[in-house]
C-alpha cells in the first residue's frame, strides 16, 4: 500500500491528545506546571493518556486504512478485472455461470471436469463465451481476458490509456495471405507493474472490419505466455 496514505501518527499525537484532554495537555505542553510537580503529574496522567491514545489509533486505523483502499479500483474491462474471485466472475457473467450449472447437475459431461475443478479448487481452465470473451481462470481468480474491443482504434486507445497510462510499445509486423496481398499488423503494449495489456489491430484485407483484439492478463500470466512461446523456438536451435 502506498505510505504516503498512512499518516504520521507521531506527528499528529498532540493534536489528538489536546482535543480529548485539553487541559492536561495545555498544562503539559505549555510548561505551566512547576518542575517539582511534573514527575509526579507524569506518573499520575501520561499513563491514561497513552492508554486512551492507543484506543483512539486502534479505534480509527482500521477505518482509515479500509476508506482508502476502497478509493483504489482497479481497471475493469467491460465490467472485469484481474484479480476478481471466480464467484465475481459468474455473477457477472450468466453464461458461464449456466455452463457451471449444467456440470454440476452432470458432472460427466464433455468439459465438465476442468470447469468443476476450476471453480471448486482453483485448478486452472479457460471459459469461453458467445460474445467473444475467453476468461483464464488460475488459483480461483482471473488471470487472463481476451475479447474484441468494438470502436475505432482511436477511442479504444484513449480509453485503455486513460485506464493504463500512457502506451509503452507499437511494433508493426509484415504479413501476407496465400493470394499475394501484404499488410501490417499492430501491437500496442500498455506495461504497468501489475498488468500486461496488448491490443493487437488485425488489419487483414480479407476482413469485412479491422479487429482489434485485446488482452489483459497479470504479469505473472504474460511471463508465463512468454515462457511457453519461447520453448519450442529454443527446441529448433538445439
Amino acid at each position: 500500500m502506498n505510505s504516503t496514505l498512512i499518516p504520521n501518527w507521531a506527528a499528529l499525537t498532540p493534536l489528538v491528545v489536546e482535543a480529548a484532554f485539553p487541559i492536561q495537555l495545555d498544562t503539559y505542553y505549555g510548561r505551566t506546571i512547576p518542575q517539582v510537580a511534573a514527575s509526579s503529574y507524569l506518573a499520575g496522567r501520561a499513563k491514561p493518556v497513552l492508554q486512551r491514545l492507543a484506543s483512539l489509533v486502534f479505534l480509527f486505523l482500521p477505518w482509515f486504512l479500509c476508506a482508502q483502499t476502497a478509493k483504489v479500483k482497479p481497471p475493469d474491462i467491460k465490467g472485469h478485472f484481474i484479480g476478481e474471485s471466480v464467484m465475481e466472475l459468474l455473477s457477472k457473467e450468466p453464461e458461464v455461470q449456466q455452463k457451471v450449472s449444467i456440470c454440476e447437475r452432470n458432472p460427466q459431461k464433455t468439459d465438465c471436469d476442468w470447469l468443476l475443478a476450476a471453480v471448486q479448487s482453483g485448478e486452472r481452465a479457460t471459459v469461453s463465451t458467445s460474445n467473444w470473451m475467453d476468461f483464464v481462470l488460475d488459483g480461483g481468480r482471473l488471470v487472463k481476458l481476451q475479447t474484441l474491443a468494438h470502436g475505432e482504434f482511436g477511442e479504444v486507445n484513449a480509453d485503455l490509456t486513460k485506464k493504463f497510462g500512457s502506451r509503452s510499445s507499437e511494433t508493426a509486423f509484415s504479413m501476407h495471405n496465400a493470394i499475394g496481398q501484404q499488410w501490417e499488423d499492430r501491437l500496442y503494449v500498455w506495461d504497468t507493474p501489475t498488468l500486461y495489456v496488448g491490443l493487437h489491430e488485425d488489419n487483414n484485407p480479407a476482413s469485412q472490419n479491422h479487429h482489434l483484439i485485446l488482452v489483459v492478463e497479470s504479469r505473472a500470466e504474460h511471463d508465463r505466455d512468454t515462457d511457453r512461446a519461447q520453448q519450442p523456438r529454443a527446441k529448433n536451435e538445439n
